[in-house]
């Protein structure tokens, strides 16, 4: 059992911290009293996990002071926040007797806990009306910020429902609005959160991946790196420290997840600091001393220009200031170096509530009481565009999944783009099979209407089940789809086999076989999602075959297939502007690989390693650092068929020329390639398949550039 003296040294660290905080000793003294109050006050309260209320409250408030930057009000606010909710006390009292803004801000984290209390409200409601409670003072949301912060530490002592509910506010509503208030290290946090419990196998996964990554490159970053860096700023009379960024697992995933590109390909992963204080704190001395150091480093190592970031003079809304500056390392690999001030520092870790500590210094706050204003003005307008900010609000198309509630406020996360019916399904399969409409945000709307992110959905059924065919295609999620199709089966009707047999049938006129390159075809031709539900749908004589000899005579539109593409194999992929398989040796996917980089054109020209060649280039190339290991990598792609027309003229190795160009130096593949040649004039047509417009007009002014080919044009399919 805790027993006051154990309260007592748990409050130590927050009493230090706030002593140091506070300007004088009435503040201080204000922390000692209400401390003291909020220990009688919730004395014997406890939480779920067992806990005193109050080791929660001096959580929070270290959490204020230490992590956001707060003072002694907001370490006040956040040892009494539950006062008013869980205990007799009143605001007027709490006014009484800490003061008149304290208590507004109690009251605002009052109306805010009971914001987030309420269980019939979708999120959206809820986040209108947290932002609503906000009134002018920023200090109500960062202070709830901390609240919310610490509940996800602890989020092992939740419920499976409350846990699910505080994840999907967190990421919706509390990641964004740290990001916009700069606090960027929070934000990271409860991103990484929400992934180690949403998706625990890719978390896991990255997490040992940056282990192995930072003990094979961390010993090498502070030796080629840290150690000179250090000398030079010292010859400098700096004062500074130097500091590490390893990018989080959220970070890295959300980076491969938007460039489609695998761990190894996330190139800045590593990133330094170097942090110094100036003489004199003075915002103009301390851009000249960015500049500085990074002119400094220009001279030691080779800056790659177009990554440069220059938040000095233009810094971000947030407030945000540094210089960004990347360079070239002797093992091949790109290396950020932040360079920024203490202030700069305090700024970047610690948001919007480090401008106040500088006041005078950094130029006034106006972007998120501008962004707040904003929001208030949206929201109070009560039309469709409060709806829409909140969807521009989320975090985006990273986010795989929506999170819905029931008419009780529970929570239910499916996929994004499932529909009231899908959700129907989640719920209950009794309930899916007797549903006949939705009810969404306390509007009747058809089963087949897609949801959004904070919807609350209530689901109309009736007595008898009237599962149909037709629900295959009103719905997107696998497990609802397949829920319909067994009862289907077991209602006796299995319109699957029928339709599986009428469709062999057909395809048996033209002696043509069921197979999955056939069925692809088909599933991309009738725009449906699975071969159950074309057949499902064949069978119940939702779908006319009558075209299916159109159909089978037209040329597949997509195709997934396997191609492999040279690779350098270092992590820097952009310094060299386009790569060209040597003509002396043309290298296959059978050879090892090794390239060297052109001096004038800064092209990679890729041989075998058995080519006669090598040595000479080595030689040639001894002092440029030209040397590239490049390896075969397999790809999985999904290309489109596009259909070209090209006409010259007629010489020896022209169709050599053709096909060696569009699949050894562009990789793309050819599905046909016919040519007729007449009084030395040569005509061709081939289909190709290519991943997007930009490969597509890449590879057209390749082909223009072979000798004798005159016109390149596509052709409509």
């Amino acid at each position: 059992m805790e027993t006051p003296d154990y309260i007592d040294q748990y409050f130590e660290p927050l009493r230090i911290l706030s002593k140091n905080r506070c300007a004088n000793e009435e503040e201080y003294e204000q922390v000692l009293k209400a401390y003291s109050f909020a220990k009688e006050a919730h004395k014997n309260q406890k939480r779920l996990s067992g806990d005193p209320i109050i080791l929660h409250n001096i959580d929070v408030a270290r959490i204020v002071v230490e992590e956001i930057g707060l003072g002694y009000k907001s370490i006040v606010t956040a040892l009494l926040h539950h006062i008013v909710t869980d205990t007799d006390y009143t605001l007027e009292e709490i006014a009484g007797m800490f003061g008149e803004k304290i208590g507004e801000l109690v009251d605002g984290l009052g109306k805010m806990e009971r914001v987030f209390a309420a269980q019939n409200k979708t999120q959206e409601e809820t986040f209108k009306q947290m932002l609503l409670t906000v009134n002018n003072d920023i200090r109500v949301l960062l202070i709830k910020l901390a609240d919310r912060l610490h509940n996800l530490r602890n989020l092992k002592e939740l419920p499976v429902e409350k846990r699910a509910r505080n994840l999907g506010e967190s990421m919706y509503i509390f990641a964004p609005l740290a990001h916009q208030m700069g606090l960027y290290t929070i934000k990271s946090e409860i991103e990484n959160i929400w992934m180690r419990y949403v998706m625990p196998v890719e978390y896991s996964e990255i997490e040992e991946k940056i282990k192995n990554e930072t003990g094979r490159r961390g010993s090498a970053i502070t030796k080629i790196f840290i150690e000179p860096i250090t000398e030079i700023l010292n010859k400098e009379g700096l004062n500074f420290r130097i500091t590490t960024r390893i990018k989080s697992p959220y970070s890295i995933w959300a980076k491969m997840k938007k460039r489609n590109v695998a761990f190894e390909s996330v190139f800045d992963l590593f990133a330094l600091r170097i942090i110094f204080t100036p003489d004199i704190p003075n915002r103009e001395e301390e851009h000249n001393i960015c500049y500085r150091i990074e002119e400094l480093l220009n001279e030691r190592w080779v800056p790659y220009r177009e990554r440069r970031r220059d938040w000095l003079k233009n810094p971000k809304e947030t407030g945000y200031e540094a210089l960004h500056s990347t360079y070239l390392t002797p093992s091949g690999n790109w290396l950020e170096v932040q360079i920024r001030s203490k202030r700069m520092d305090d700024i970047a870790e610690q948001g919007v509530a480090a401008h106040w500590k500088y006041k005078g210094i950094t130029p006034e706050v106006s972007g998120m009481e501008r962004w707040l204003a904003k929001v208030r003005e949206t929201l109070e307008n009560k039309d469709s565009q409060s709806l829409e900010f909140f969807d521009n609000f989320q975090p985006g198309s990273l986010i795989s999944v929506i999170y819905i509630f029931t008419p009780k406020g529970e929570m239910r996360i499916l996929p994004k783009g499932a529909t009231a019916l899908d959700f129907a399904y989640y719920i209950h399969t009794h309930v899916g099979n007797h549903a006949l409409a939705a009810k969404i945000n306390e509007k009747i709307t058809l089963l087949s209407t897609p949801l959004r992110g904070g919807d609350q959905v209530e689901i109309i059924t009736t007595e008898q089940p009237g599962v149909r065919i037709e629900w295959l295609g009103e719905v997107t999620t696998p497990k609802a789809r397949s829920l319909i199709l067994e009862t289907l089966k077991k209602s006796g009707t299995d319109y699957i086999d029928e339709g599986r047999q009428l469709l062999s049938s057909k395809l048996a006129e033209f002696g043509i076989r069921i197979h999955t390159r056939l069925t692809n075809k088909l599933l991309a031709a009738y725009n449906i999602s699975s071969k159950e539900e074309m057949y499902g749908k064949i069978g119940a004589g939702m779908l006319d075959l009558s075209n299916l000899r159109d159909i089978l005579m037209k040329g597949t539109p997509t195709r997934k297939f396997v191609s492999w593409v040279p690779v350098p194999d270092w992590n820097r992929r952009e310094d060299y502007n386009a790569f060209h398989f040597a003509t002396c040796c043309r290298p296959t996917s059978d050879d090892k690989l090794v390239g060297f980089i052109n001096r004038k054109t800064h092209d990679l020209y890729i041989h075998a390693t058995t080519c006669p060649r090598i040595e000479g280039l080595k030689r040639l190339h001894k002092n440029e650092n030209a040397e590239v290991a490049v390896v075969w990598q397999k790809q999985r792609l999904s290309s489109s068929l596009v259909k070209l027309m090209l006409r010259g003229n007629d010489r020896l190795g022209i169709i050599f020329d053709i096909t060696h160009t569009i699949s050894l130096d562009m990789c793309v593949n050819i599905r046909s390639f016919s040519l007729v040649s007449h009084d030395y004039i040569f005509d061709a047509e081939l289909e190709i398949y290519v991943q997007n417009t930009d490969d597509l007009k890449a590879l057209i002014g390749e082909l223009k550039k072979i000798k004798g080919v005159e016109t390149v044009k596509q052709l409509e399919q």
